[in-house]
């Protein structure tokens, strides 16, 4: 296999850990990669508060403070979770609002390009 051939299925193989089956939906950016929960521990997350919570899910409210490219939020989103997720980063942001998008959870996931502590502050002033 030519090199550049090996290390396109090495790549590949790469984000097939880090995004799961859907690894071909995700928006994303090489430098963001290494900050990003892997899908299988995203969906273990949600997988204990499924256990937890039961049917209960939609009642739950969580606030991913760091959303980055979305794995947490989509996770949680498609157990019907409602997520509200800040992210700094413009460029990350537009990722994320994709992201919420291709897997049909503008609904259900809140985003916010926003420093996380000044969104929840402004939310606390609010409530």
């Amino acid at each position: 296999m030519p090199a550049e051939k090996s290390l396109m299925a090495k790549q590949i193989s790469g984000l097939k850990i880090l995004f799961g089956k859907d690894y071909q939906k995700w928006a994303w950016k090489s430098e963001q990669l290494s900050y990003t929960t892997p899908v299988y521990i995203a969906e273990t997350i949600a997988e204990l508060i499924k256990r937890i919570y039961g049917k209960n899910t939609s009642k739950i409210t969580v606030w991913d403070m760091f959303a980055g490219l979305g794995v947490d939020s989509v996770c949680l989103g498609k157990l019907g979770v409602d997520v509200y997720g800040t992210e700094l980063s413009s460029d990350i942001y537009e990722l994320l609002q994709k992201n919420i998008a291709t897997f049909g959870l503008s609904k259900t996931i809140t985003a916010y390009n926003a420093d996380c502590l000044t969104k929840v502050s402004e939310q606390n002033h609010i409530n």
